[in-house]
This record gives C-alpha cells, sequence and structure tokens, in this order.
C-alpha cells in the first residue's frame, strides 16, 4: 500500500478517536474512558512490539535505558497522555469535536513558538507566516464558535480548554527531541501508554461509582473503537513515514481536522458554517507553509500519538 495512503489513514484515526471520545464523554467517566484506554492501547503496542522485533526481547531494550532516560519517559507519558487526555476531553464537553479537531491542527504553529522559546530555533519568515495564518483561523473560528447558539462562554472556555491540550502535546516534541531514546517505536509507545494506565488506575478504583455505574456494551464497543484508533496511529504513522517523504508525511497532517469535521458531522450530526471552514482552511495553509519552511529530505517526522 503507498506510504501516502497509510499517511491518510493514521490522520482518519485521529478524528475517529476525537468523534468517539467525544461521544463517550456524555456517557462514561472520563476518568473509566481514558484509564482503560490506555491499557488496551498499551496490549496492542506490546503486541505489535513482540512481532516486529523478534530478534531481541524487550528486556533487552530496557536494560539499556538510564535513569535520565526513564525520567524523560515518565515526563513524556505525563504530558503527551494524562495531561493532554484530561485538558481535550475536559474542553469537549464545551465544544464540538468539529472545533476540537480544528484547534488541535495548529499544534505545528506552537511548536515552532516553543522551540524558539526552549531550543533557541530561529523563527524565520516563513515560520511567522506558519504561525499568523493558524492564529487568523483560530480567531475566525472562535468568534463563530461563540456565536453558533452555544453558550459563548461555555463555547470559549472548551476552545481554550482544547488549545491548552495542546501545550502538554507540544511539551512532548520537545522533550522527544531534547534526549533522544533509543527504544523500538512500538515499545516505548506501549510503556508511555502503559504508564498512563497505572497512573489513572487507583483514581478511576477510587472516583468511579462502582455500584451505580453501568456500561451497555455498545459503550464498550465505541471504548474499543477509540483505544484500537490509538493504537491504529501508531501503525500507520510509522509504516506510512518508512515509504513516504517526511514532507509528505507532515503534510498528511491536514487531513486530522477534515476527517474530524467530516466524521463529527457523519456520526454525531454536528454541523460546520462558512466561516469555521474558511478558519480551517487557514489554519491547514499554516501547516502547508510550516512544512515547505522546515522539510528536508530524509527527515523523518515524529507522532507525538495519544
Amino acid at each position: 500500500m503507498p506510504g501516502y495512503l497509510l499517511l491518510a489513514f493514521a490522520q482518519i484515526v485521529v478524528g475517529v478517536s476525537i468523534v468517539g471520545a467525544k461521544y463517550l464523554i456524555a456517557t462514561m467517566p472520563v476518568i473509566f474512558l481514558l484509564t482503560i484506554r490506555f491499557f488496551i492501547a498499551t496490549a496492542i503496542l506490546f503486541l505489535l512490539s513482540l512481532l516486529t522485533e523478534s530478534q531481541k526481547q524487550p528486556l533487552f531494550y530496557l536494560k539499556q535505558l538510564s535513569r535520565k532516560s526513564w525520567c524523560f519517559i515518565f515526563a513524556q507519558a505525563v504530558t503527551a497522555g494524562v495531561m493532554f487526555n484530561l485538558l481535550m476531553l475536559w474542553g469537549l464537553h464545551y465544544t464540538t469535536a468539529s472545533i476540537a479537531g480544528i484547534i488541535g491542527s495548529t499544534l505545528p504553529a506552537i511548536l515552532a513558538i516553543l522551540f524558539w522559546l526552549f531550543l533557541r530555533e530561529k523563527l524565520t519568515l516563513t515560520k511567522w507566516l506558519c504561525i499568523g495564518f493558524a492564529t487568523i483561523g483560530l480567531i475566525i473560528v472562535n468568534m463563530v464558535n461563540t456565536t453558533a447558539g452555544l453558550p459563548s462562554s461555555s463555547a470559549l472556555f472548551g476552545a481554550i480548554l482544547v488549545f491548552l491540550s495542546l501545550i502538554p502535546e507540544a511539551t512532548y516534541y520537545i522533550l522527544n527531541k531534547a534526549h533522544v531514546i533509543k527504544l523500538p517505536v512500538f515499545l516505548i509507545s506501549s510503556i508511555i501508554n502503559g504508564i498512563n494506565a497505572f497512573l489513572l488506575l487507583p483514581a478511576m478504583l477510587l472516583l468511579v461509582d462502582w455500584p451505580s455505574f453501568e456500561v451497555s456494551a455498545f459503550q464498550m464497543l465505541i471504548l474499543g473503537v477509540v483505544s484500537l484508533a490509538s493504537g491504529l496511529f501508531y501503525v500507520f504513522w510509522f509504516l506510512g513515514a518508512d515509504k513516504a517523504s517526511s514532507s509528505a508525511a507532515s503534510l498528511s497532517t491536514a487531513l486530522m481536522p477534515i476527517s474530524t469535521v467530516l466524521i463529527a458531522w457523519a456520526a454525531l450530526g454536528e454541523e460546520i458554517t462558512m466561516w469555521q471552514f474558511v478558519g480551517m482552511c487557514l489554519v491547514i495553509v499554516s501547516i502547508v507553509v510550516g512544512v515547505i519552511a522546515k522539510e528536508k529530505p530524509g527527515e523523518i517526522v515524529e507522532p507525538a500519538g495519544m
């Protein structure tokens, strides 16, 4: 299968995960949703690690890790896992899956700013254009969102929470670049998901009202789909990135807001106005500009992936 199709599938399953989570947070506790999702994703990714790294066992790689590397792995897990997901799902309580997808696609612009602040990477004119298009797109989306039938304060609060969730997500990238950890991708992804699962397990056991808690078979089916989507993202992304150019890999992220909007429209009946569409297009333009500015032949683009 061509690499660009695999990259497209990676972005589609992100849309599936966002829309599925939007449905589930109205029917079950967030802490239960996240904990079970992380456990399922851990099992899927660990199995993939065993299947793809048949020559060496996971224990071999883990013995090579220093204490510093374990600290960075833990920090990556907390930022891209617990912090990102709690803020994102909290924001989804107050805004639509479509808006969350559009706001989430501004991550490249946020990364450009944070890399400049913390890693002293130069902000070129092209990167400033990338940030400018993303900012204008966000302003348009949220000006319309607050007048689209939702309470203005609630809609704006939800949009702010979704935007804030991108900061720990971007922090993952900074940590990933600041300290390279040489582990097979499926193994480290499984470890990161596992850390989050065990961090949330005590909270789930204590906070869920178990005597009155009920989950239908359909809810568990959707939860399974969301968990599977989280695991499949890694599969499609890294298989696609191995077969396609780095420019194609970065450019494919523009499909995420589109897939989220279309899936939310089909599954949840969400609508998007003309001005929201214009805002989404500006955000996508910012991604395209950012790709043109930074991509180099042979460069591998890594996902945050939670």
